[in-house]
């Protein structure tokens, strides 16, 4: 299943990089901070399946999620602070942590909202990147 490209289930992804100090075995350092206990919210196979099969970007967007939100990590607070933010920005659907982080996705409405984040996050110096799904 796939988003068809050119329609307006297409997703426009900003990926921005805080600066935080990961260590050089960020994989292990991660999955000793996680808890499974710690996870509330389990991502749905059957309503990401149903948004993607609707060709719907916002509900797709919505649907996203990542369980390695739920780490303690005091070096992890600029990122989940980052995701904060990025969540009150007008045109993002949603913001998650790409992968084990730091980086963070921002999931936009449209292309101008996320070339909009990239040059705003740039600009305060961080390493910022658009793209779209294809």
């Amino acid at each position: 299943i796939g988003l068809i490209v050119g329609t307006q289930s297409d997703l426009f992804l900003a990926f921005i990089v805080p600066s935080v100090k990961i260590p050089s075995n960020k994989t292990q350092w991660i999955y000793g901070h996680f808890s499974v206990e710690r996870v509330q919210s389990h991502p749905s196979i059957e309503r990401m399946r149903a948004a993607l099969q609707a060709q719907n970007a916002a509900r797709v967007a919505q649907e996203t999620g990542n369980v390695f939100e739920t780490i303690d990590l005091p070096e992890y607070a600029p990122v989940f602070q980052l995701i904060k933010e990025l969540k009150s920005v007008g045109g993002v659907h949603n913001a998650i942590l790409a992968g084990a982080g730091p980086t963070v996705c921002a999931v936009c409405e449209n292309e101008q909202a996320a070339r909009r984040i990239v040059r705003q996050y740039s600009s305060k110096g961080l390493q910022a990147f658009f793209t779209r799904t294809a």
